[in-house]
């Protein structure tokens, strides 16, 4: 699930409907679950993600730094990309090319994209943490309003 429905999915759980606070109430563990699930699915794709790019940036920092070896060429088509093979380079100009390397930027926003769900879903669960005091207080003011 991306942040995109998460929305979607959200703004249908976090409706309140003043008929159903019993209901709603009764539900307040049953939403945390469902969320802290989606949460801990979502750390999981976190480690992955940050293991790729580490992974990758590797790989890419050797092939700028020492040339293409026989197994990237075999496994990747970058022998034309980097500088010329056999020039000498400093850590900055190593990482000048890494910081602009499209694979390393693509697998830096889904790293960028999944931090932000994780977000969403911290606050997602800190409002369902306070749930039942929002839903307290929607009943008071419906008691206060009926006279009772």
């Amino acid at each position: 699930m991306d942040i995109n429905e998460l929305h979607v999915v959200w703004g249908v759980d976090r409706t309140v409907y003043i008929t159903q606070l019993q209901t709603q109430t009764a539900n307040i563990a049953t939403l945390q679950h469902k969320y802290y699930k989606i949460f801990l699915d979502t750390k999981k794709e976190l480690r992955k993600a940050e293991t790729e790019y580490a992974k990758l940036k590797v790989i890419k920092y050797t092939h700028y730094d020492q040339g293409p070896s026989k197994e990237t060429k075999k496994q990747y088509d970058w022998a034309k990309k980097g500088p010329a093979k056999g020039a000498a380079m400093t850590k900055k100009e190593l990482d000048i090319y890494l910081d602009a390397d499209d694979e390393l930027l693509a697998l830096k926003e889904i790293v960028d994209e999944v931090k932000d769900k994780l977000e969403f879903l911290e606050e997602i669960l800190a409002m369902i943490k306070n749930r039942s005091f929002h839903l307290k207080l929607i009943f008071d003011v419906e008691k206060f309003k009926n006279g009772e």
